[in-house]
C-alpha cells in the first residue's frame, strides 16, 4: 500500500520546478513565484484534505481505468493539443510511428494529413477506444514490413497489436520500425 495526498503531490511538483530554477532553467522571479505559491499551499492546506492509502497501479492499469473518458474534457489535451498540431502540421507526408497512440488522437490528425500512419500503445483498452471512434481512417493496423512495399498497397498485411507479441519479438518490430526507410518521409 501507498499513502498519496494531494498536496503532497503539489508540492512535489513545486519542489521540481525549484530544482530546474536551482539548476539555471529559470531565474529569480520564478524562483520566488514558487516560494510564493508553496506558502499559499501550506496556508489552506486544509482545502486539500486527507490522504487515502491505496495499491500502486502500474502506467497499463491507469490507462486501461482511464481509457473510457480519457478523450472527454481535459485540460492537458487543451494545451498540448494545438502545439502538437502546429508541430505535426510542418511535417511532410510520409510514414508516421505513433508510439503510444492511446485513443489515437494524433494518429487520426496525422492520417488526415496525408501520413500513413503506424499506432501502437501498451494498453488494448486505449487501442480500443481508438478503434472504435476512428476506425475509418484505418491508422492502427501496421502495415506488413514487406520489403519494397509502400503502406497502402493492396499486398499489406495487418500487424496484430503489439502487446500480444512477445517481448522479444516486440523488440524487433520497434528495431525494425525504427530503422525502416519507411518512417522517413517520401
Amino acid at each position: 500500500m501507498i499513502y498519496q495526498h494531494p498536496l503532497a503531490f503539489l508540492l512535489g511538483l513545486e519542489g521540481i520546478a525549484l530544482m530546474r530554477a536551482f539548476n539555471g532553467q529559470y531565474g529569480e522571479e520564478f524562483t520566488r513565484d514558487r516560494i510564493a505559491e508553496i506558502r499559499a499551499l501550506l496556508d489552506d492546506a486544509g482545502r486539500f484534505g486527507e490522504g487515502v492509502e491505496t495499491r500502486p497501479v502500474t502506467a497499463a492499469e491507469g490507462y486501461a481505468a482511464w481509457s473510457g473518458d480519457y478523450d472527454q474534457p481535459n485540460d492537458l489535451i487543451d494545451a498540448e493539443e494545438p502545439v502538437m498540431r502546429r508541430i505535426l502540421g510542418e511535417l511532410p507526408a510520409g510514414t508516421a510511428l505513433d508510439a503510444a497512440c492511446g485513443t489515437g488522437r494524433h494518429a487520426a490528425y496525422l492520417s488526415s494529413l496525408g501520413h500513413a500512419v503506424v499506432g501502437v500503445d501498451i494498453c488494448p483498452q486505449m487501442l480500443d477506444v481508438a478503434r472504435a471512434a476512428r476506425a475509418p481512417v484505418g491508422h492502427l493496423d501496421a502495415p506488413g514490413l514487406v520489403p519494397g512495399r509502400r503502406p497502402g498497397r493492396e499486398e499489406r498485411r495487418p500487424h496484430p497489436d503489439l502487446l500480444a507479441l512477445p517481448a522479444r519479438a516486440r523488440q524487433r518490430l520497434m528495431l525494425r520500425l525504427t530503422r525502416s526507410r519507411r518512417l522517413r518521409s517520401r
